[in-house]
């Protein structure tokens, strides 16, 4: 059996290129069977493969005499077998109160958190997890009937940055066989037989039912889950084709699609474009697609979501210029949107990407300001100025307009009132030439 058992690991090691050798590896170690098996795994390649081990144990603080028994066994059975050990104690019910999210969630979250802390404070380059093919099927039948998509229906990632699995292709019960075969010890975690918890009735009440209606369920379903998880990692890769060819960063978290290149891919890459890159689910895709395609402006999420003329923006913030006085000749620095205003006595050289004109003295002081609702120029409607000349909606507020007396006077590139002309110059241009500006295409 132990040749099985080490064939199954070094096929997950191979497969997934987990180690290498001379690699430092942080052992995430409970004490149950699992990670008891993990560290007896790891400790049994160490001079082959020459590993630098540690173990390390959080003490959740939930489970009172329990949780002191775990963690004192994990650092005598560590001590025992030569391996450095590392354990804390962090009360999870006080986080519970400061953070939103189940007990449970929020104890995985302060996990991982605490792994990649000691991770780096031992400067290691991994952390071994004991996940097993059991709890990979049982992640995946969780996000089933939570409705996933292709990401949760992979199941649990055998390598994941510097997180490696190497128990991947075993099941939790031939685990718990073979340390009692060769008699090593581990605990069991009594939260992990209660059937109020969701993962739990997974565990102790569904795998049973589908193993008796089909022996090898647990083999067949994990399976399934790898061949998602290739169909994922394509999916990725056409994402990752597509965000190169459609999508560029214009001022820091906001994003500029080219929705004519998105409508020519596929529905599925494009939700999953949405996805990958924002975070949002296949449900709220479908309805930025629905913008995409119809026009319009959108808040969902924390997202202010616009389309029109050929543009899709998404932002994080709703960007316009705080209203701003220019009294005498000088210079207004908007780093946000890369822009700046210089008003001059006299006329010097212009530079590449810059708008002009020249006005009296009589039109100071000026407010630099975005567009308002309800602005008229001219008798009419700015809107449907920025209309005729295709001004997609996300640029109108990031287009400075200049009004003197409440009355607009200029909106470069856009309306120029007649006989403000004089000795001072305007100019709106870049501040810095490389970088996106609101008139750039």
């Amino acid at each position: 059996m132990k040749d099985t058992i080490f064939q199954q690991v070094f096929k997950a090691l191979k497969d997934f290129n987990m180690i290498e050798k001379g690699d430092s590896i942080l052992i995430a170690f409970s004490g149950g069977p699992d990670s008891v098996m993990l560290l007896y795994v790891l400790k049994s390649l160490q001079k082959k493969f020459n590993l630098k081990l540690a173990a390390y144990h959080l003490n959740h603080m939930l489970r009172g005499e329990e949780a002191k028994r775990d963690e004192e066994f994990a650092r005598k059975l560590a001590e025992e077998w030569n391996i450095p050990f590392y354990s804390e104690k962090i009360d999870i019910k006080k986080y519970k109160r400061e953070k939103v999210g189940s007990l449970e969630e929020i104890a995985r979250g302060i996990r991982y958190e605490r792994y990649h802390y000691w991770k780096e404070r031992l400067k290691f380059r991994k952390v071994a997890l004991g996940h097993t093919k059991t709890d990979s099927v049982e992640t995946f039948i969780y996000n089933l009937i939570r409705g996933s998509g292709l990401k949760g229906l992979s199941g649990i990632p055998p390598v994941r940055d510097f997180y490696i699995r190497p128990l991947i292709y075993l099941e939790r019960d031939e685990i718990q066989e073979f340390l009692k075969i060769k008699n090593i010890p581990f605990v069991i975690d009594s939260t992990n037989l209660e059937p109020e918890f969701t993962r739990n009735k997974i565990r102790l009440q569904l795998l049973p039912l589908l193993e008796e209606i089909r022996k090898g369920a647990i083999q067949k379903i994990f399976h399934s889950s790898l061949i998602l998880k290739e169909a994922e990692d394509f999916i990725q890769c056409e994402v990752k084709k597509l965000l190169k060819k459609a999508i560029k960063e214009v001022f820091e978290g906001d994003w500029l699609l080219d929705t004519s290149l998105i409508k020519s891919y596929h529905l599925f890459i494009k939700k999953s474009l949405f996805h990958y890159l924002f975070g949002f689910n296949f449900e709220e895709a479908g309805t930025i697609l629905n913008i995409l395609e119809k026009g319009g402006r959108i808040r969902l999420r924390d997202f202010y979501i616009s389309s029109s003329f050929g543009e899709l923006y998404i932002s994080k913030k709703e960007r316009k210029f705080p209203d701003t006085v220019l009294q005498e000749p000088g210079i207004l620095e908007f780093d946000e949107f890369n822009l700046k205003i210089i008003l001059e006595r006299e006329e010097k050289t212009t530079h590449n990407m810059v708008y002009n004109t020249n006005i009296s003295w009589d039109y100071l002081p000026l407010i630099v300001r975005s567009r308002r609702e309800g602005d008229r120029v001219h008798g009419k409607k700015l809107k449907d100025y920025f209309i005729s000349k295709k001004i997609p909606e996300w640029r109108r507020k990031l287009i400075p307009v200049f009004e003197h007396a409440g009355e607009i006077i200029w909106v470069p590139g856009i309306y120029l009132k007649r006989g403000i002309e004089g000795d001072l110059k305007l100019e709106v241009c870049k501040i810095h030439g490389e970088k996106f500006w609101v008139f750039d295409k």
